[in-house]
């Protein structure tokens, strides 16, 4: 029947807030378009002379876009109380009610319908261009916190518009008062509306951005075309990103004008404003074309007007103004509002003249954009004029409103009648007085003026008041213009250590917000160094490293040293970085190591370390979480120099900061130093690193060098610099308590097992060379045999029964236990073997479980207290655990097993009679620490340790066990520490006491097939020696005790066939 206008937004009844732009549009049939094609507005630029759809927007036509009815909206904070407001208008005819009333009587509805078309008509071609409020409709968004839509959500009835409350702050009064179920109060129009609302597919085609660009996928010549509606995002931290597209709108509010007291104009009730955007206050200036039109129309046009209010004096408006504006603006730039009296008598036998005057011009009103070059966006008030003098941009500050000017005559006395409010939505203006002010000087001297350091200095001390959310918006901004200034910093030592100052200011404020991912993003994608513009300024990466080394110096500024310390890590990556795409762009990539980077460099460096050192070694229970990410991030640094830099020089690095350590630290700095060790060794050409080229040198001098290579010797370290250092480290820790002794073993395995799956290393001679570069840890074990084997062990005395020797290595001796044990064992198991035990110990580095250990699980408490108890009480150097054991063993196997026979065989002829025996004794041991005990003691273990554990939550750093792999190695890899993986709620399941068996099972037969075949080389090597005095000597015993042992301990099917076979072969010979 008439035409009617629908615009939709998004309020937020918690935050009391509007958090979205409006989304305008039209769904009336073609039929009543005709109603408003008629009246070609006078003003609007005769768009109708021109075919439509000519031009293009970003190659789409604009036709396309002129009734787009599917909008976007983002929300970044998902409630219940967000509500979907739709707000309808009609033409400007009357007053709401008297423009309601037809709608909702109950007369005939034909005749009614055929009255309103006929006065509508009258009114679309005279007064076409003009709104008025009409209805509002709501309806909630989401049924959760969590962002899910509320999709079956019905539309609320359309709600009469009360035309005393238009204001957005009305429309939350409004919802509020919607919410609640006795809401009487408001008329209802009989309508209906339908919206569907759903989540976005991932896969959404054909959409525009807010600015109007199209995204793609992008279809041409597609109907169906959806646009973003920008959404206000509450200036909070949290919810700010940085921004990475350009955008740059500015949305005006009119909200009020107080018309009731003027004295000038004779009508003025039906006020339209109509909102213009100019560059200049010349007679003969024209308005921008850059304001968002409405659906039907262009996309950008030069005015806008907001709904008209019927005999309203000081009239309320809910409209936004979207502007484009453009992205250089100067002090000439401003909004110009014009008030018009719209005459809405609909006078049939009007003669044409009195047609003429539909509207009247009441007054003129401007707001200037930039203030000190900043866009001013607080609520304004402004005065208003009766007219309009050249200039007039000059006449709006107050003190020439005082005085009365010839020009402008002011409407009641120039008091502020008008009020409306600006928001800016800009990636390239900011509001920050702080931030702006840096970037201006910055954008003066890159336009060429001369450089003032001190007002350089000045602009980047004022940054750190700069406001958070800000900092995040512009953040690729900020840190790259503060990398530049830097990089071009000459001799001023002071701009340097401020920019470094402020850099940490801004990655701290992240870290505190939890936006660091921001910052990772930032060095990752954004980051680049750029060359110094001055001839003598040193590299992005020189100047950092000298001012962190100044602010670790300042011994005032404690505060900045531990935030320092704390974020390095972001420093680090920025040298890093730095260095990589210095030698990239400068062509150094190809130089000779030594000559890539400078002397300087090297020297700025070596101090930064000798700066950082005593943070970590003597402050570090001062400030515990900044010395251990100190210590984390340089290593990953050094790592990564040892890819770009000179390696002799950064093994010197590494060298001195391990020399700050002494052996008598506590256990923090040990595991600080097993840290670093470990993140060093990580490096992903560690062996290389290890092993320099030996085959320059003839072959005899190499023979002899390997000859070298069997124990911690200096000459040993120097060849193996990284090796050397973890292994010499170790052998020490091995010394001291246990959590020391675990972080130590536990480095040393996960390398290991890196090196047993490396894909670049599977030959069976590289395992073998990698195998020898670890020879020194047998020289390590054999002196810890006495911990490793026990007494008896050592003496090797015949009539050690099983049992007697667990008790000896648990040192948790029960007898009267003992003897109920042999009652249960387990079949599978052999003779009398008493059942396995798991021990999971609670400590600082989380689970350790050592499976093999000896005791019944009604022992296993007494196990678990005098664990602990035994520790603190025995004196530094005390027994190894379970766990300890196996997993040096562990090693010790891997070793043996993989390296060649040539280099064990020349090892063990190095050694006397009794270190040979010490050789078999270790093997003896492997065997009895790895046996099998029965799928049944493994359940009723997991079972005890469960009941006793499922409260505590264990965190285990150490490496899982590798299932992936078919192999047996794989197997006594990943189970140097096979945790129960389980859900610790459930109990013990099956499948994991099958798995955890089996486990167990090809370990046991693993390690016997290698002790196996050892032993059998052992024998084929000294058969002179184990046949001197016809046998009669202490080595062929402990061979013979050995092939003995195999039988004591239970073996599997695949092992007891080779085991029958080694014994026949070392009878017959």
């Amino acid at each position: 029947v008439e035409p009617f206008f629908l615009s939709l937004a998004l309020f937020d009844l918690k935050s009391n807030c509007k958090i979205s732009a409006d989304f305008h549009m039209d769904l009336n049939p073609p039929s009543v378009w005709d109603m408003l094609l008629d009246n070609s507005e006078p003003r609007a630029e005769g768009t109708q002379g021109q075919c439509p759809g000519q031009s293009l927007v970003h190659g789409v036509p604009e036709s396309c876009l002129r009734y787009i009815k599917r909008g976007v909206f983002s929300v970044t904070n998902p409630h219940t109380e967000i509500f979907l407001v739709a707000r309808v208008e009609k033409v400007l005819q009357g007053s709401i009610a008297h423009c309601v009333e037809p709608y909702m009587k109950n007369s005939d509805p034909g005749k009614t319908a055929q009255k309103v078309h006929k006065v509508a008509k009258q009114v679309c071609s005279r007064l076409g261009q003009y709104r008025m409020p009409f209805g509002w409709a709501a309806r909630p968004v989401f049924k959760d916190s969590q962002g899910t839509l509320d999709a079956d959500g019905k539309f609320s009835p359309l709600y009469k518009q009360d035309s005393g409350k238009l204001s957005n702050e009305d429309m939350l009064k409004l919802l509020a008062e919607y919410k609640k179920p006795e809401k009487t109060k408001l008329q209802v129009i009989p309508a209906q509306l339908n919206i569907i609302i759903k989540d976005i597919p991932l896969d959404f085609t054909n959409c525009f951005t807010a600015s109007y660009i199209p995204i793609k996928p992008f279809e041409k010549g597609s109907e169906d075309i959806a646009v973003e509606v920008e959404e206000l995002v509450p200036e909070v931290a949290k919810y700010c990103y940085p921004y990475t597209v350009y955008k740059n709108h500015l949305y005006v509010y009119p909200l009020h004008l107080k018309y009731e007291n003027q004295k000038v104009f004779a009508k003025a009730r039906n006020i339209a404003v109509c909102v213009e955007f100019r560059d200049s206050d010349e007679a003969d200036a024209r308005p921008l074309k850059c304001i968002y039109g409405k659906p039907g129309g262009p996309l950008l046009t030069t005015n806008a007007y907001a709904a008209v209010l019927h005999h309203n004096q000081s009239p309320e408006f809910y409209d936004e103004i979207k502007i484009e504006l453009p992205i250089h603006l100067h002090q000439k730039h401003h909004l110009l509002f014009t008030f018009y009296h719209v005459s809405c008598e609909i006078n049939t036998k009007a003669t044409s003249k009195k047609q003429d005057t539909v509207e009247t011009q009441v007054g003129f009103s401007w707001a200037p954009l930039l203030r000190d070059g900043r866009i001013v966006t607080l609520e304004r008030h402004l005065p208003v004029s009766s007219n309009l003098p050249p200039g007039y941009l000059g006449l709006g500050d107050t003190d020439s409103r005082k005085q009365p000017s010839m020009d402008a005559k002011w409407v009641d006395g120039a008091k502020p009648l008008f009020k409306i409010r600006i928001h800016l939505d800009s990636t390239i203006y900011t509001q920050d007085m702080h931030l702006h002010k840096f970037f201006h000087y910055c954008q003066l001297v890159q336009a060429g003026a001369k450089e003032v350091p001190g007002e350089l200095v000045k602009y980047l001390k004022c940054l750190h008041a700069m406001e958070i959310q800000v900092m995040i918006q512009f953040l690729p901004v900020i840190l790259m213009q503060l990398f530049r200034v830097l990089t071009n910093v000459t001799q001023e030592d002071e701009v340097a250590v401020n920019c470094t100052m402020v850099l940490l200011h801004i990655v701290s404020k992240c870290h505190e917000e939890g936006l660091d991912h921001y910052l990772r993003s930032f060095i990752k994608y954004v980051f680049r160094a750029e060359k110094p513009s001055a001839k003598q300024a040193k590299m992005t990466h020189e100047i950092l490293v000298l001012s962190m080394a100044t602010i670790l110096k300042q011994s005032a500024d404690f505060l900045a040293i531990n935030k320092l310390l704390k974020y390095s890590w972001f420093f680090f990556e920025a040298l890093a970085k730095s260095m990589a795409m210095y030698l990239l762009e400068e062509n150094k990539i190809k130089l000779p190591r030594g000559q890539r980077f400078p002397e300087s460099y090297q020297h700025a460096l070596h101090s930064l370390l000798l700066a950082i050192i005593p943070h970590v070694t003597i402050r570090y229970n001062e400030i515990p979480e900044e010395s251990r990410n100190v210590n984390f991030s340089l290593a990953n640094f050094l790592k990564r120099c040892l890819t770009f830099m000179d390696r002799g020089f950064v093994f010197t690095l590494i060298n001195d900061y391990i020399s700050g350590f002494s052996p008598k630290d506590p256990k923090l700095l040990v595991e600080y130093k097993f840290e670093f060790l470990q993140t060093i060794c990580n490096h992903e050409h560690y062996i290389p690193l290890n092993l320099p080229m030996t085959f320059s040198k003839p072959k005899l001098q190499r023979v002899q060098d390997t000859n070298l290579e069997y124990s911690l010797t200096d000459e040993y370290c120097r060849h193996h610099f990284l090796v050397g250092i973890l292994l010499r480290e170790a052998s020490v820790a091995l010394q001291d308590n246990y959590d020391i002794r675990y972080t130590a073993i536990s480095v040393l395995k996960n390398l290991l097992i890196k090196h047993a799956f490396d894909n670049r290393y599977q030959h069976k001679n590289q395992q073998a060379k990698i195998a020898q570069l670890y020879l020194p840890l047998f020289g390590v074990l054999l002196e810890n045999l006495q911990r490793v084997a026990g007494h008896e062990a050592l003496t090797s005395c015949p009539a050690s029964s099983p049992a007697s020797r667990d008790e000896f290595i648990c040192s948790f001796p029960s007898p009267s236990s003992r003897s109920s044990l042999i009652a249960d064992k387990d079949p599978a198991c052999g003779a009398a073997l008493p059942n396995g035990h798991t021990m999971k110990r609670e400590d600082s580095k989380g689970s350790l479980n050592s499976e093999g250990a000896t005791s019944s699980p009604d022992q296993s408490e007494n196990v678990m207290y005098q664990g602990s108890s035994m520790r603190s009480s025995v004196s530094h150097c005390s027994r190894l655990d379970q766990f300890e054991i196996r997993t040096l063993l562990m090693c010790y196997l891997y070793i043996v097993k993989m390296i060649s026979e040539d280099t064990l065989l020349a090892y063990w002829n190095k050694f006397s009679p009794q270190e040979l025996i010490n050789v078999l004794v270790l093997l003896e041991v492997c065997l009895f620490h790895f046996r099998y005990v029965g799928k049944r003691n493994i359940a009723r273990v997991q079972d005890a340790w469960l009941s006793k554990h499922t409260a505590a939550e264990r965190k285990s750093q150490t490496m899982p066990a590798l299932r992936s792999r078919a192999g047996v190695r794989l197997q006594h890899l990943g189970s140097l520490e096979t945790s129960f993986t389980l859900n610790h709620n459930a109990g013990t399941s099956e499948a994991d006491i099958v798995h955890q068996a089996l486990l167990e099972g090809n370990i046991a037969t693993e390690v016997c097939l290698t002790v196996l075949d050892t032993i059998s080389f052992f024998t084929q090597s000294f058969k002179t020696q184990l046949l001197s005095n016809d046998g009669h000597n202490p080595l062929m015993k402990k061979v013979f005790d050995i092939h003995l042992a195999f039988l004591k301990n239970g073996q599997s099917e695949a092992a007891l066939k080779h085991v029958f076979a080694s014994l026949r072969a070392f009878i017959s010979k």
